[in-house]
């Protein structure tokens, strides 16, 4: 992790956390089902960031943030919350979060009708959902909207985005203009 994105994280959290002093000595239960409190969030809050397929990941799993905040975390980033496209990518994140344990935790990711209620969205790209892995019943029908989050077995559900959870940001390991920096337009 380079020092810049250490420092530009560490700024995010105490601006999150309004002021509050973080002590990294402090033992955190990174399994409990509560949201850590500012005196209580140690160095582990930040982990290192996870390279799975074609993006680099950061689990927010130590903190709970409504929607909204932690699209506003991982912004301060240069991340966003993550759009799962394929199920290749969910089966790369949900193997990764077993095999640490987080698993069972309820996760944001960028979906949401916030636009369109009878659309959803990934705010990470902007693009309507292509692959799906709605939890049975979901998503609602109706005008309401709603963000998206995972439950815990991975698959996807609807709430309000003012609820506070565990979340995941995610950024591409090669930028929009590829590698060499080559942007072109491809059309719908």
């Amino acid at each position: 992790m380079s020092r810049h994105f250490k420092i530009l994280i560490l700024f995010a959290a105490f601006a999150l956390l309004n002021g509050h002093g973080v002590k990294a000595n402090d033992d955190v239960d990174v399994d409990a089902d509560t949201a850590v409190t500012a005196d209580q969030i140690s160095a582990r809050f930040f982990n290192q960031p996870v390279l799975l397929g074609d993006k680099e990941y950061f689990i927010g799993a130590y903190q709970k943030l409504n929607w909204h905040r932690a699209n506003q975390l991982c912004a301060l980033g240069n991340m966003s919350l993550t759009a799962i496209e394929s199920s290749t990518e969910r089966d790369l994140l949900s193997t990764y979060l077993y095999s640490k344990k987080m698993l069972g935790k309820g996760y944001w990711i960028s979906g949401s009708n916030l636009a369109d209620p009878n659309t959803y969205t990934w705010s990470q790209t902007g693009r309507n959902f292509f692959y799906t892995a709605w939890q049975y019943r979901q998503p609602p029908a109706g005008p309401t909207r709603y963000c998206v989050q995972t439950n815990g077995q991975f698959y996807w559900t609807t709430s309000n985005c003012l609820i506070e959870r565990y979340f995941i940001c995610s950024r591409p390991l090669v930028p929009a203009c590829g590698a060499n920096g080559n942007c072109y337009y491809a059309g719908p």
